[in-house]
């Protein structure tokens, strides 16, 4: 443990020294004057923008990671050289605050690692439940040796690449070719990273609305670093949206700050113009789907500006000069953004969940006081209705508090009314709970700043009350930790994780022995088994130096892996629920997987030498060989027949069988079985609802052979109505053993 926590933390703290090494020359020499004293903590931001930029730039013209890095890094390194030796280019710093900012960055690194320093124990992959990570790790690592325009044409890039021209990624692959790292080793950490800076600049956003306090820093750092909705984006790997929120944040404190200089007058292209310009197409060429709550609200307010016929000129120059900008360098990727866009709007089906669990179903759309997470939608019950009418409209009186001693505020008021809009589009007119919570993360960072101004004006400006407010500071930040930690326990409990097992594929092919033909996964066998399964496995066969290829079946196509298939599978262990199935013969294992030929024909399971008349199941190594339909997924001890038929074989070899023993129950009565062998019923039993031996008498012995069994059933039950589960299954019978005597 200590180990890993030391790993983690030296990339960990490598990863920022790096953005701010690179970032220093860069931020001095082009941070506009009015924000130098913000410098220190954009430093990382200017770096990750500028890399993203030029990397995507010269990986369109044909330059890998590998072979542009250097160059990037040797002209960064330059101006890092001329803002050394200009001595008028220095940070401003604020020793006792930045002394709190850096323990809080620290904080969140190590509180959002717990999972890989207690659990997976090692710097990998892990995941609440979405499988979108090995995307990110997989352009990742093509991105280091491959360029960008190869992908187009290469048949093996993948299409995140080339059809959604999100290339985030390639940030990431610029540290993977530093650090000498794989993907799946540095995604998990990075976004863990960019979250930890981007809190910091969460409260310069604060001091560029209204000005520099004590509190107000305390409550920036403490909502973001500990809000359990942006928490829960991180937990589920959405890189793309926790990237987004560095970048949204950095680009509103340039707009704000923007807006409310006398340079805005100008007629000339500013610092501003080239910074916030550039930072929006880096935007469309990384996260395209959440520009929309930038531009819209950029579009309202110009539009208010038109209405009002104030100083309309001044900003119509500036936001000619920004757009001409972005569009400038990234119209194609603009371009194939509206369109990919739309279609996810407005052609897609709107209620399709997207890869994050819903753990509440009742009212999980989260209100203001559940959205600044001091209560969880996500570990707790909802609140009693007055309760959550009352508490919601304090924290909305808070944020009016904050809008009215904001600077811009019609800037800040035209966000907020976009920002509305979408959550009573996805809300309360869709209906979407995974559009909602996407809709209510995106935006979160300036609320939390407009909150956090409010209360800061509610409590803190009358010092008589000052112990009151203290202890009101104090309650708030207390249900902040407590959701958090709620949710950071669950992460730890139930995460998935890239462990050695799926590592040990790297090494299946050697010089003296390779796989030449596809090979099926267990996943083409099982059900029940977490795509999170399938997708890691697939992901270390193509790191293998002679790549190992896995059957692909199209969409909507039968799944059937043929006799003598060659199949990849774990052994068992007690986190993959494993195909329980006979193989004639075992061409690799190690210590965690075996590679064999699948045994799965009458002839094939005949001649096997397992006793194939029994199913103890959960302790028979082939009972996947032997049921046919009708069954739900493999529990530890026993199995449920799922509808109202199931059937399965039993092979008799040597003796002849006479009796067929059953031991099973019912979830409810009344539920009546009756029993068929090849096709002609035996007799009929009663189950109960406490498990119990049944024997019936076959009309005439089974000779040697495979022999078919069926059960018919005179009811199916819902867990979900008869108890408080969310189990929808149409369950009839859980069978502990069925064997022929």
């Amino acid at each position: 443990m200590i180990l890993t926590t030391l790993t983690i933390m030296v990339y960990s703290l490598l990863t920022i020294s790096i953005l701010f090494f690179l970032g220093y020359g860069l931020t001095l020499l082009f941070i506009p004057k009015k924000l130098k004293s913000h410098a220190f903590w954009l430093t990382p931001w200017f770096s990750i923008f500028f890399l993203i930029f030029f990397l995507v730039i010269f990986g369109l013209l044909g330059f890998s990671v590998k072979q542009i890095s250097p160059v990037l890094v040797i002209s960064l390194l330059i101006l890092n050289l001329i803002a050394f030796f200009k001595r008028k280019l220095k940070y401003k710093v604020f020793p006792l605050r930045e002394v709190i900012i850096v323990t809080f960055v620290i904080i969140s690194v190590l509180f959002n690692c717990r999972p890989l320093i207690t659990g997976a124990k090692s710097l990998t992959t892990i995941s609440l439940g979405n499988n979108d990570v090995v995307v990110y790790a997989e352009v990742s690592d093509y991105l280091v040796d491959h360029p960008i325009s190869k992908s187009f044409t290469d048949k093996n890039a993948s299409k995140t690449i080339t059809s959604n021209y999100r290339w985030v990624p390639i940030i990431i692959s610029f540290f993977l070719n530093l650090f000498q790292l794989k993907g799946f080793e540095f995604v998990y950490l990075f976004q863990v990273v960019l979250f930890a800076l981007t809190v910091p600049i969460i409260y310069l956003l604060f001091k560029t609305l209204y000005k520099d306090s004590i509190f107000g820093l305390i409550l920036c750092l403490f909502l973001s670093v500990f809000n359990v909705n942006l928490l829960y984006m991180l937990y589920h790997n959405f890189f793309g949206q926790i990237f987004f929120w560095g970048i949204e944040v950095f680009l509103l404190i340039f707009l704000f700050s923007y807006l409310s200089v006398q340079e805005i007058k100008s007629k000339d292209f500013l610092k501003y113009d080239f910074i916030i310009g550039l930072a929006l197409s880096v935007l469309f060429f990384s996260y395209h789907e959440a520009v929309i709550f930038i531009i819209a609200p950029l579009f309202l307010f110009f539009l208010s500006r038109l209405v009002i016929k104030a100083d309309i000129a001044y900003y119509l120059r500036s936001f000619i000069r920004i757009f001409f900008i972005t569009g400038l360098t990234s119209f194609f990727s603009i371009i194939n953004a509206i369109k990919i866009d739309f279609m996810q709007a407005f052609i897609g089906y709107p209620g399709q969940p997207i890869g994050w669990q819903l753990f509440r179903n009742k009212i999980p759309y989260a209100n203001p006081f559940e959205a600044l997470g001091f209560y969880s939608i996500h570990s707790f019950k909802p609140l009693p209705t007055i309760l959550a009418v009352i508490f919601s409209l304090l924290i909305v009186a808070v944020i009016v508090k904050g809008i009215m001693k904001s600077k811009e505020k019609l800037l800040l008021i035209s966000f907020l009314i976009v920002y509305l809009l979408f959550y009573y589009w996805t809300g309360i007119s869709q209906r979407n709970f995974f559009s909602y919570n996407r809709a209510l993360t995106y935006t979160l960072p300036l609320m939390i700043v407009v909150f956090a101004i409010g209360l800061v004006n509610v409590l803190f400006n009358n010092k008589k009350n000052r112990a009151i407010d203290i202890l009101i500071l104090i309650l708030l930040i207390t249900l902040g930790l407590y959701s958090a930690k709620k949710l950071s326990t669950r992460f730890i409990t139930e995460y998935f994780s890239v462990g050695r097992d799926y590592q040990s594929l790297k090494n299946i092919q050697n010089n003296k022995e390779l796989i030449n033909e596809s090979i099926y996964l267990e996943n083409n066998i099982s059900n029940d088994i977490p795509y999170w399964n399938d997708i890691w496995i697939r992901y270390f066969l193509n790191l293998n130096k002679f790549p190992v290829s896995p059957v692909v079946f199209k969409k909507g196509q039968k799944i059937v892996v043929p006799e003598n298939g060659l199949i990849l599978i774990h052994k068992r262990n007690a986190y993959i629920n494993a195909p329980r199935i006979i193989m004639n013969k075992t061409i690799w294992e190690n210590d965690f997987f075996k590679i064999g030929r699948l045994c799965n024909s009458d002839n094939c399971l005949v001649n096997s030498q397992e006793n194939l008349s029994t199913i103890f199941f959960g302790q028979t190594s082939f009972e996947d060989n032997l049921l046919l339909s009708g069954w739900s997924i493999k529990e530890s001890e026993s199995r449920w027949a799922e509808g109202k038929k199931s059937n399965l074989r039993l092979i008799v070899k040597d003796d002849m069988k006479s009796k067929i023993v059953i031991e099973a129950l019912t979830l409810e009565e009344p539920q009546t079985m009756e029993v068929f062998v090849d096709n002609q019923s035996i007799g009929f039993i009663s189950l109960s609802k406490e498990f119990e031996q049944y024997s019936l008498n076959l009309k005439s012995p089974l000779s040697r052979g495979v022999h078919l069994l069926s059960f018919t059933f005179s009811h199916t039950y819902k867990p979900s109505l008869i108890s408080q589960s969310n189990d929808n299954r149409d369950l009839a019978a859980n069978f502990k053993q069925i064997r022929l005597k």
